[in-house]
């Protein structure tokens, strides 16, 4: 039987993201200090994210309050995960690593066996996490981005 502490420790929920969960991820993202990402203040990009992958977009509740996020794609050959983020009052009590596993496995189920993280290079905090985790930095690789000259909102 478990302890008080463990019942503590499990009170949130992991489930899948849902499109009506925008507003509650803008306000989760704030408190945790992600910076804004311009693609992110058009709804319609997260419910395209979340639309076309179901079973890895996920968050994490309390009651009826979104804790933690995890946003995750897929190429058919390789995942990544990013705005992994987690309220700082539930920090080190399972919610990250609860995120980071449905993720993995939901990738699995797809064949997906190799995994990147995205992360700022000033969140310490999120890059100790991932560290603990098992990650490791691939010093080879280098993140690049353009503004797609080709896109046109409609």
């Amino acid at each position: 039987m478990g302890s008080h502490s463990d019942h503590a420790r499990r009170a949130f929920q992991v489930r899948a993201l849902a499109a009506e969960d925008y507003g509650a991820c803008l306000l989760l993202w704030a408190r945790c200090g992600h910076a804004s990402r311009p693609a992110w203040e058009d709804p319609t990009v997260l419910m395209r994210l979340i639309v076309r992958n179901p079973s890895i977009c996920c968050a994490a509740e309390h009651g009826d309050r979104l804790v933690g996020t995890l946003l995750c794609g897929h190429d058919g050959a390789r995942g990544c995960l990013h705005h992994v983020a987690v309220e700082e009052a539930w920090r080190r009590r399972g919610v990250g690593a609860a995120l980071v596993a449905r993720a993995l496995a939901g990738l699995a189920r797809a064949g997906i066996r190799q995994v990147h993280a995205a992360a700022d290079s000033s969140n310490a905090g999120g890059m100790a996490f991932m560290r603990a985790c098992g990650w490791q930095s691939q010093e080879e690789l280098v993140l690049l981005s353009v503004d797609n000259p080709a896109w046109r909102h409609s």
